[in-house]
């Protein structure tokens, strides 16, 4: 069995190497009676404003931003979704933002969004972060 060698980074390369995929593809089926108590309709949490102001997509946005710059960072979406998020995305670069026909699962999202983003930048260190998580703090 040959050993595959890791890749070998330069201190800097990983600043500039860094990217940042926010998981937003899910149905949100799990909480979809309070989704729809709070929103009228079958959205999933993660756009939705469940605590606070800002949908959790928002608000996942916003902490990734901290790390990752906003043009380093990735969405990965469905498009059964759309009319759910299409404000939260109108001003992002179509670069940004990657969107599925529908939900397959985590693990076909992260492939796709992998083989995307290897395309864009083959050095590419990536962080994964669901969006539909609420952090206290």
């Amino acid at each position: 069995m040959q050993m595959v060698k890791p890749i070998q980074f330069q201190r800097s390369d990983w600043h500039c190497h860094r990217w940042g995929l926010i998981l937003a593809a899910g149905d949100g089926t799990r909480l979809l009676p309070l989704t729809q108590r709070i929103t009228g309709d079958d959205r999933p949490k993660q756009f939705c404003a469940i605590v606070g102001e800002e949908t959790l997509l928002q608000q996942t946005r916003r902490r990734v931003s901290r790390l990752v710059p906003r043009w380093r960072t990735l969405l990965m979406l469905t498009k059964t979704h759309e009319s759910f998020y299409a404000d939260q995305v109108a001003a992002l670069p179509s670069s940004s933002v990657l969107i599925q026909p529908s939900d397959q699962g985590t693990a076909p999202a992260i492939l796709y969004s992998l083989m995307r983003l290897c395309e864009m930048d083959p050095k590419a260190v990536v962080a994964f972060f669901p969006s539909d998580h609420y952090f206290f703090g």
